[in-house]
């Protein structure tokens, strides 16, 4: 069953994403790997082009980050998440190339608690953040926004700049009726 993205402008095949999808989860839990490092370039070899893939990703990555540390919020001390992900992080060596001692991997379940409610509150302000700046770009951050709200009507530069494709099939269709309703003078 083939969909068509409009926004990337790409037909997918949406059972093969969902396959694809689940492929991704099974191979990030097993080698506990994240799940846009791998699905990110499977979109673009997709034929999705990189500037739709990544955002997409990102915004999934976000969404489980959110969504883990608010489970580890309704169900206290039965995930240990962060002790896990020190162990990683120490592992990797990052907190070396930081400057920084290696973080405890053994946490008593307040901790890991209390950085849960860290992490989650973190996670809530940047997208509160990301959340005040859309309204802001798209209400009086860009010139003419406000007004196009109001009336429904946009200048024909802005949608080329902003929306080249609906423009294009906006004139397209003016063109086609404007040629139906001209009658020769006889």
């Amino acid at each position: 069953m083939e969909y068509f993205l409009p926004i990337a402008q790409v037909e997918i095949n949406i059972a093969f994403i969902f396959i694809l999808s689940l492929f991704v989860g099974v191979l990030s839990g097993l080698f506990g790997v994240g799940g846009g490092f791998l699905m990110t370039p499977f979109l673009i070899f997709l034929g999705i082009p990189p500037a739709y893939a990544v955002p997409n990703e990102a915004s999934n990555i976000l969404g489980t980050s959110v969504s883990l540390s608010g489970l580890s919020l309704l169900f206290p001390f039965e995930f240990p998440m962060f002790a896990a992900t020190f162990a990683k992080l120490n592992a990797l060596g990052i907190t070396g190339l930081l400057g920084m001692d290696p973080l405890p991997t053994n946490l008593l379940p307040h901790e890991e608690m209390q950085l849960s409610q860290i992490w989650h509150s973190i996670v809530a302000f940047i997208m509160m953040a990301i959340i005040i700046a859309h309204i802001y770009i798209g209400s009086v951050g860009m010139v003419g926004a406000y007004d196009a709200m109001g009336s429904g009507q946009v200048d024909v530069n802005w949608a080329k700049q902003h929306h080249d494709i609906w423009e294009e099939e906006v004139s397209n269709q003016d063109s086609r009726v404007s040629k139906k309703t001209i009658t020769p003078a006889e």
